[in-house]
């Protein structure tokens, strides 16, 4: 009787105490609340797997991540070794064993890049997706710093490239034309499991974006498959396993 008693004056204690817990969280509760809203929940991620026809939507690992090229290594000059490859401040800069070996024009762009063979030739490059002046004195085939009159009117358009190494210099291997929908993100990968890879490009639509696959055909890329518009940002490619092709993400703002 007595133990009953005891734990009956307990039970408003405990509860009390309880509460007491509860409202001191109540601020960081709130908090939490308030920085949901302010910053959004983290974006969707839709994913795209392709065969050789075309691409379907699938689920894809709903994590957060960035599709914007900032660091890589690769081997350009075929000697066995890596070098490493930076995107700073819209300019690229290949680094071998730490010293400067080769930079984008300054009239360059860049907002995008990816590492690998889009040409098919058994070499590793770059594909740069770049804004640059367009005039009749900037060819796409030079390297060389232009020398642009005042009196010329010049309109910076998208353009893709593939730089390269080739007798003993960095060249421009491909320049693309200036294209209709500007390029925001690319990305190279065997999406199809021909052996070959694709050029994955996140390409503006207007005010959205669409997600578009090309494929090389000997000198240029032919389109394969353009995904419905959509407010998609942040492309990736997923590696799914078990000798299955990567698939296609990107996230999608809400």
């Amino acid at each position: 009787m007595e133990r009953r008693d005891r734990e009956e004056r307990r039970s408003p204690a405990i509860s009390h105490l309880y509460l007491s817990s509860v409202f001191l969280m109540l601020p960081v509760f709130l908090a939490v609340i308030i920085w949901t809203l302010r910053t959004g929940l983290p974006p969707r991620r839709l994913g795209f797997a392709c065969d050789s026809q075309t691409c379907r939507p699938v689920n894809v690992p709903q994590t957060l991540g960035t599709g914007s090229f900032r660091t890589g290594a690769i081997d350009l000059t075929g000697d066995g070794v890596a070098e490493q490859v930076q995107l700073e401040e819209q300019q690229v800069i290949v680094y071998s064993d730490g010293v400067e070996t080769w930079r984008g024009l300054p009239e360059w762009r860049v907002v995008d890049l990816a590492l690998g063979d889009p040409n098919d030739d058994g070499r590793s490059e770059l594909l740069l997706a770049l804004w640059k002046p367009d005039a009749a004195s900037v060819p796409c085939d030079s390297t060389e710093a232009s020398t642009l009159s005042s009196a010329e009117a010049l309109v910076e358009v998208s353009h893709p490239f593939i730089i390269g190494y080739r007798e003993g210099a960095y060249r421009i291997l491909w320049g693309g034309s200036a294209v209709a929908d500007p390029i925001r993100e690319v990305e190279l990968g065997d999406v199809d499991g021909d052996g070959v890879q694709e050029l994955i490009v996140l390409e503006e639509r207007g005010d959205d974006c669409a997600v578009t696959v090309w494929r090389w055909h000997g000198w240029g890329f032919s389109l394969m498959w353009r995904s419905p518009p959509g407010r998609y940002r942040d492309l990736t490619l997923i590696a799914d396993g078990a000798g299955h092709p990567p698939i296609i993400s990107v996230a999608v703002k809400s």
